[in-house]
């Protein structure tokens, strides 16, 4: 229950926020389309475990291993089909290159079987696998098929997290690295936000989340109108933040995700590239400005001076 109306609370708030900004409406419509499509899946939920969260967190090891990881093949199957039409619904310059990916479970099953386990595993699909696709899109495809299935253990297992102790770039529940962050008035930190299973952590504010570089003169961030975009020199990595502290509106951070695609472009056009971003969405909505988001914060991150 909880799962599902935290849904209806992002789809609900992604069209309010697509109606006020005509820049953001296929960005929007996508996303919408996918969330819908990942709550008919409806993995059953887990178990409340039994389990002493402390000492995987003080040792470091997220709480769902992903060994252990039970999925239901025949809706993962179906989601990820879906997932793929609605991409080439939303984005027919790229039918071609998501076909392959579409077929890929019914071509190569056990392949497919394999890239799936190796992406919860790393994040990542290895290039020798998928020679012949889109390794950004397929990414992009697994990671919005599997989503449902890892968050729906996140709603268990992150109350067991104990922010104290878990003071980690990745989530501590699958291991994911995070696509956004927000900073908060009276926390030292900031929150981080898993782009897997939208867990929500706190992490040390100076310190690169991708390669751990606490160096000041290599980090620094880019200010834009309740939003930065801080970046890192030494692996150009970049994080998407919002800034909560003099803001009297809340979205939830899924919704902050989507509504500022247009940082994921300046950054692009920047030469960064975040760990997730890398593996992430960024094809779908690279087509124009149409897709960019809002143009005059692309045009202030890109044009503006980096602070530090």
């Amino acid at each position: 229950m909880a799962k599902s109306n935290r849904a209806i609370e992002i789809l609900a708030a992604l069209r309010d926020e697509g109606e006020g900004q005509p820049a953001l409406t296929e960005t929007v419509e996508l996303h919408c389309r996918l969330l819908e499509a990942q709550v008919r899946v409806a993995p059953p939920a887990p178990v409340s475990p039994e389990v002493d969260a402390g000492m995987p967190v003080k040792q470091g090891r997220p709480l769902l291993q992903m060994g252990e990881l039970k999925l239901d093949w025949d809706a993962l199957l179906r989601l990820f089909d879906e997932v793929c039409r609605i991409a080439v619904q939303c984005r027919p310059d790229l039918a071609d290159a998501l076909a392959g990916i579409q077929h890929l479970p019914h071509d190569a099953p056990e392949a497919f079987k394999t890239t799936v386990s190796d992406y919860l595993a790393a994040d990542r699909v290895e290039a020798a696998q998928v020679a012949d696709l889109n390794g950004e899109l397929l990414c992009f495809a697994l990671n919005q098929t599997l989503h449902p299935f890892l968050q729906i253990h996140a709603v268990v297992l992150a109350p067991l997290v104990d922010d104290t102790l878990w003071y980690r770039s990745y989530c501590p529940v699958c291991g994911g690295w995070p696509d956004l962050a927000a900073l908060e008035k009276d926390v030292a930190g900031r929150w981080l936000l898993c782009s897997r299973c939208d867990t929500e952590w706190i992490f040390k504010r100076v310190t690169c989340p991708y390669c751990s570089n606490e160096d000041h003169r290599g980090l620094g961030y880019y200010p834009g109108e309740d939003y930065r975009l801080y970046v890192c020199e030494a692996c150009k990595g970049y994080l998407k933040t919002v800034d909560w502290r003099e803001r009297w509106q809340r979205r939830p951070l899924p919704v902050e995700r989507v509504l500022t695609v247009g940082m994921d472009v300046a950054a692009a056009e920047m030469g960064y590239a975040a760990e997730a971003a890398k593996q992430s969405h960024r094809q779908l909505w690279r087509k124009g400005p149409s897709a960019s988001g809002d143009l005059r914060l692309v045009h202030r991150l890109t044009t503006g001076k980096r602070s530090r």
